[in-house]
């Protein structure tokens, strides 16, 4: 998919970027708890990506994977595309599945 400034790589929350999910407030929650202090950053632009939350200063990311949007073939491969570029680009992505962060 080609990218735009506007609609990044073109995935539906690139286009249409919405308030945080529920699994992405826990998340982010966990994080300012554990890393109190590191300026965490929600939904950083990396390229035509989005990452929930980045920490530039590390190169470093955190995604939240809900069941919905991230369980199909395509969607994986979308991922692992995503993760790909975001490892080429010097960035170290960490992947929390839906019910890794709902049993914290």
């Amino acid at each position: 998919t080609a990218f735009s400034p506007v609609t990044g790589c073109g995935c539906v929350m690139c286009v249409s970027p919405q308030s945080p999910t529920r699994i992405e407030v826990l998340l982010g929650q966990r994080l300012s708890t554990q890393f109190p202090g590191l300026d965490i950053q929600p939904q950083y632009r990396i390229g035509q990506y989005r990452a929930d939350f980045a920490v530039p200063v590390l190169g470093l990311t955190f995604e939240a994977d809900g069941e919905y949007w991230h369980s199909s073939p395509e969607a994986v491969a979308h991922c692992d595309k995503r993760d790909a570029f975001m490892h080429a680009q010097g960035w170290q992505v960490v992947r929390y599945n839906e019910r890794e962060i709902l049993s914290w």
